[in-house]
C-alpha cells in the first residue's frame, strides 16, 4: 500500500529532471524520473552543432526521518539514455546517436517547509553506457562510450496521499 505519491523537478547546472516520488514504506521510496538536456549554436562562420539528451528511469532509495522537517535518504538511480549530437559545417558534418543505461548511486537530504513540500539536495556517483551510430560524410561506424561523473541537484517536491 503506497503511504505518499507525489511530484518533483530537480535542477542541475543546464538541465532539469521531473520525477514522481512514492513512498512505499515510511523508509523506502522508489522515484520514476524523466530528464530531457538540449543545447544547439550557431555562429557566424558557416557551422552548426547540436547536442540533446533523454533519460527514464527510476531510483529506489531508503529514507530516514532525523529531524521532525528533516529527511535523509540513499540508494541508486538507474535509467535508459538515449543521446544524439550533430555537427555540420561547409562540405562536412556528422551525426552520433547512441542509446544505453546509466547508474548513479545518490544520497540526499529533504527539508520539508510544510508537511507535504520540501526543498532539498542530493548528490551522486553516476556511469553510463552508451553505444549506436556515428556518421561522418561518407563514413560511418559503430560506436560504444561509457561515462563516470559526480552529479549534484537541487529538489523540490510536493507530496499528496
Amino acid at each position: 500500500m503506497c503511504e505518499e505519491v507525489g511530484f518533483g523537478v530537480s535542477f542541475f547546472q543546464d538541465s532539469g529532471t521531473l520525477f514522481v516520488p512514492v513512498a512505499v514504506t515510511p523508509t523506502f521510496r522508489v522515484e520514476p524520473y524523466l530528464g530531457f538536456y538540449r543545447n544547439s549554436a550557431t555562429s557566424t562562420q558557416p557551422y552548426a552543432r547540436s547536442n540533446s539528451s533523454y533519460v527514464f528511469g527510476t531510483g529506489a532509495f531508503t529514507t530516514k526521518r532525523v529531524a521532525e522537517n528533516i529527511q535523509l535518504y540513499g540508494g541508486s538511480r538507474v535509467a535508459y539514455v538515449r543521446r544524439r549530437q550533430t555537427y555540420s559545417e561547409a562540405q562536412q558534418g556528422f551525426s552520433i546517436q547512441t542509446s544505453g543505461y546509466l547508474v548513479a548511486p545518490t544520497v540526499g537530504f529533504e527539508y520539508f517547509l510544510q508537511r507535504n513540500i520540501s526543498i532539498g539536495a542530493e548528490a551522486g556517483f553516476s556511469y553510463m553506457r552508451t553505444s549506436g551510430h556515428d556518421s561522418y560524410v561518407a563514413n560511418e561506424a559503430d560506436t560504444k562510450e561509457s561515462t563516470t561523473s559526480t552529479t549534484t541537484a537541487m529538489t523540490i517536491r510536493y507530496y499528496w496521499n
